[in-house]
């Protein structure tokens, strides 16, 4: 794999904690018809440090721990950046990233970690900082709703973070120097994990620094900013007789300095905590599991004078508690083949607290209930796979004329997915994605003086965002080809070991799409954004995915990964009628071709993103970028390893997206020593 990070000058935005936490009395009582399970019989294909997962019906990427370490990847964004989705930075590193796969990216792509839905309520973006990769067990990407997967827009990144084996303790450090800074940039990683008394142990620590400075247009430096990050994670679990209970609790802190050069000057401080515990029970029908999750979110704004001195500030902070209930039943046998029915049932309860200028009274609160249901039917070769659920959700928001203002949303997911032994695949789903708080609430002071202009002397601050907003939805269809053939001796045929691939073609339609647009608002002459129900999509995509590794003899090793991504977005309002959407490339490729010898691997890499246009009109359109790197990995022996990298190494200076220029030639090197 190659690692393809790239970064660029930074937009200052939001928000920093600064809140009193009101619990919400939740309870939830549960009471299940012990029903339901699904266990997928999967073949895995081992394609050197790349472990792709075939599921009969959702043939999908599936990472191990052992595939994230074997990257040589930095964050999680680097990882999915090696893995042919494109991240766009906004300010290097520790900044916030927009991640798009298949022309989705932001609110469009949902990151469930441990099951729980960890997308922003204020703003439907996941922190990509928020999780230490090395706490990481897997990672999924998907493109078909699963059960207890309340939100399907597209794409889906599911994260465990529970993962253990035997004793292990491993320590990184990675330096990156880019242009004219040597090592500016450090990440330093901790993991160990043991079974104490009974009880398996996982606890991983990391930190970075790094001044951020590279070039803009003119070779001027962006300088005066910089960032500073922590985040930890322990995870247990224990065995009780024939059930587990179990646990992970992450943490993370993230302070971004702001160049005034770039935007207003100030510091962006992020924080964010995870507490999930577990109890899965093994009973004569099947097994049933339990889960609570509590997030908390904050977001932190500081806007500084030359002399330090605080100007501006603004806190956001989110609570979220999840309760869900799930239960797998053992097999039954049904029309001469084996069917597996899954049930399952989550509560949850967002509280919001919002503060800048004036405002800090107007934070919403989302309650919701999500029963679902799926099934599986095994009949030969093929495979039938239904899923249902209902998302009914409903905010209460304080109004600032006094009073209560409710607003119920709901809608229905679905999906079917049928097989053909491992080879063929097809299914259907349905899209729907809630509005966010910041979409149906968001409010900004400065609209009192335009409010006052109008006559009006209350000072009320007006809402820039709809309440009325309703779910953007849609549906989609995938069909997948993976020329996994078997001989009479149940072995792979002789194509399928040679040139593994997996093709892909999917179509997806969104309508009531969600947009920021400017006009009038509540009668004022004031012109000025908020947010509509407006237009549709479409997308159509495709895909090929080939990877392999060949020995050649006892020391020698030959290796390739290639990935294409065909892409075609446009919309169908009249004003931006079969255009691209903007952003989204028509092609995205990633490949590498790799060498090993003995303890010795190299891997030279090539990453191409074809040109992306920077409006929905279409009128203009950033540069293709050709990206060029070099891995050298020395395995010093079983517990140690050193790494050397260079990306970037045409030096090729290019826009990444707004004005914000990506560094060009990169170098990094790595220790990492395991026992």
């Amino acid at each position: 794999m190659v690692a393809s990070v790239l970064f660029s000058p930074l937009v200052a935005q939001k928000c920093h904690p600064s809140v009193k936490f009101a619990w919400l009395p939740f309870v939830a009582a549960w009471f299940f018809t012990l029903l339901g399970s699904m266990a997928s019989a999967q073949s895995i294909i081992d394609l050197g440090t790349i472990t792709t997962v075939l599921d009969a019906a959702t043939v999908e990427q599936s990472f191990s721990s052992q595939d994230i370490a074997a990257s040589n990847a930095a964050t999680l964004t680097d990882f999915l950046a090696d893995n042919n989705c494109l991240v766009l930075h906004t300010g290097g590193t520790g900044s916030t990233a927009n991640v798009s796969i298949g022309g989705y990216a932001g609110a469009c792509i949902k990151v469930y970690v441990d099951g729980v839905l960890a997308n922003d309520p204020n703003t439907g973006e996941f922190d990509w900082n928020a999780v230490p990769l090395e706490a990481i067990a897997s990672i999924t990407i998907q493109d078909t709703p699963l059960l207890g997967q309340e939100e399907f827009a597209g794409t889906i990144i599911s994260i465990s973070t529970k993962s253990f084996s035997g004793r292990k303790i491993s320590f990184s450090v990675q330096s990156l120097s880019y242009e004219s800074n040597p090592m500016d940039t450090t990440f330093v990683n901790f993991q160990l994990q043991d079974v104490v008394a009974g009880t398996a142990v996982k606890l991983a620590l990391g930190g970075a620094t790094a001044a951020n400075r590279f070039f803009q247009q003119g070779n001027k430096i962006q300088q005066d900013n910089g960032y500073q990050g922590a985040n930890g994670m322990m995870g247990w679990n224990r065995f009780v007789g024939n059930h587990t209970i179990g646990g992970s609790h992450l943490a993370s802190y993230n302070r971004l300095q702001v160049p005034e050069g770039s935007s207003a000057a100030g510091v962006q401080t992020t924080f964010a905590t995870t507490h999930t515990v577990f109890a899965e029970l093994v009973l004569p029908v099947g097994a049933s599991r339990i889960q609570l999750t509590y997030d908390l979110d904050s977001l932190g704004y500081r806007e500084e004078n030359e002399s330090g001195e605080i100007k501006a500030a603004t806190d956001n902070q989110f609570h979220h508690l999840a309760l869900q209930a799930s239960h797998k039943m053992s097999p039954l046998e049904l029309g001469g083949g084996s069917l597996e029915p899954e049930f399952s049932l989550k509560g949850g309860a967002i509280l919001s607290r919002f503060s800048g200028g004036t405002d800090s009274s107007q934070a919403p609160r989302r309650l919701s209930l999500y029963p679902s249901m799926a099934v599986q039917w095994q009949l030969g070769p093929a495979r039938l796979q239904p899923m249902a659920g209902y998302l009914l959700a409903w905010d209460t928001r304080k109004q600032s004329g006094g009073g209560h203002q409710l607003v119920l949303h709901h809608n229905m997911n679905a999906a079917l997915a049928v097989s053909l032994w491992e080879v063929l695949s097809l299914s259907a789903a349905t899209q729907n994605v809630l509005p966010t708080f910041n979409q149906l609430y968001w409010n900004l002071a400065g609209l009192e003086a335009a409010q006052k202009e109008n006559g009006s002397d209350s000072g009320r601050i007006l809402d820039h965002g709809n309440p009325g907003l309703t779910a953007e939805s849609g549906y989609s269809l995938r069909l997948r080809f993976a020329n996994r053939f078997w001989n009479q001796h149940g072995q792979p045929a002789l194509f399928s070991r040679i040139l593994p691939f997996t093709l892909s073609a999917g179509f997806s339609y969104y309508r009531n799409k969600i947009r920021w647009v400017s006009g009038q608002y509540e009668g004022l002459s004031y012109s000025t954004l908020h947010t509509e129900n407006a237009g549709a999509a479409y997308y159509f995509e495709a895909g090929l995915d080939s990877a392999n590794r060949f020995p050649l003899g006892e020391n020698w090793s030959l290796g390739y990964r290639v990935q294409l991504s065909l892409t075609r977005s446009f919309l169908l309002d009249e004003a931006y009628y079969g255009n691209q959407i903007m952003w989204v490339p028509l092609l995205l490729a990633n490949s590498a071709v790799t060498a090993g010898y003995k303890n010795w691997q190299l891997a030279v890499g090539y990453d191409f993103t074809s040109r992306r246009y920077t409006s929905n009109y279409n009128t203009t359109y950033y540069a293709p970028i050709h990206l060029v790197s070099c891995r050298l990995v020395w395995h010093y022996s079983q517990n140690l390893s050193f790494t050397m990298e260079g990306n970037n190494l045409l030096d090729q200076h290019y826009l990444y997206h707004d004005g914000y220029w990506a560094p060009s030639r990169s170098y990094t090197v790595k220790i990492k020593a395991t026992f």
